[in-house]
């Protein structure tokens, strides 16, 4: 999964950029707690959209 900028976690979250940094900064310290690498300004996608229980419409399977 792509890492994400901080452009990308404001349009997700709907919150202004310097929350938006705020939320990278906690995720990557919770990542890096778990001793996974970070990217300062980054964060993983998935790992975004699962901390706020986001369901990402590309990867709901549509039933077909």
């Amino acid at each position: 999964m792509p890492l994400i900028g901080v452009e990308e976690v404001m349009r997700i979250t709907g919150t202004p950029q310097s929350s938006a940094y705020e939320i990278i900064r906690m995720l990557n310290k919770e990542l890096r707690d778990q001793g996974y690498l970070t990217r300062s300004g980054r964060v993983e996608k998935r790992y975004l959209l699962e901390r706020f229980r986001i369901v990402d419409a590309l990867e709901v399977p549509n039933g077909d």
